[in-house]
């Protein structure tokens, strides 16, 4: 009997561990209590309860994704070879996290779309005159 306090103190001990969470400044938590999105929660110390609550982490920064080189073709009928970074930074946690099932791949895929398309339109001496501007 005597022990079985010590079990107990122990096991409320490491339930009050297991349902601390630090957030660092430049991220945001999303809290989701059995599987439905219950808030947004802020840098700092934050308390989820175990297993009923789980927090997905988000980086707020600006993050970079790199365009492949790929082969794409002018108006013209010219093959160019073209690769690309893409700048971006999450606004909205929950619509990222919610809406999009890999935000990341999401935004590859469509900066790399965009990229062809793009070039695809234009001749090859435009795409050399107007660099600058294909890049914005």
């Amino acid at each position: 009997m005597f022990y079985l306090w010590y079990v107990l103190i122990f096991l409320r001990i490491v339930l009050v561990f297991s349902s601390i969470r630090i957030i660092n400044q430049y991220e945001k938590g999303l809290v989701f209590t059995l599987g439905k999105f219950t808030g947004i929660r802020n840098p700092g110390l934050n308390l989820v309860v175990p297993i009923i609550q789980r927090m997905v982490v988000v980086d707020m920064r600006v993050r970079t994704v790199d365009i492949q080189k790929q082969q794409v073709m002018t108006k013209d009928n010219v093959p160019v070879d073209v690769n690309g970074v893409v700048f971006f930074k999450v606004n909205k946690v929950d619509d990222a996290i919610i809406k999009v099932q890999d935000y990341e791949y999401a935004i590859a895929q469509y900066a790399q779309t965009a990229l062809r398309d793009v070039i695809g339109g234009m001749t090859l001496d435009t795409v050399l005159v107007e660099r600058q501007q294909i890049g914005e």
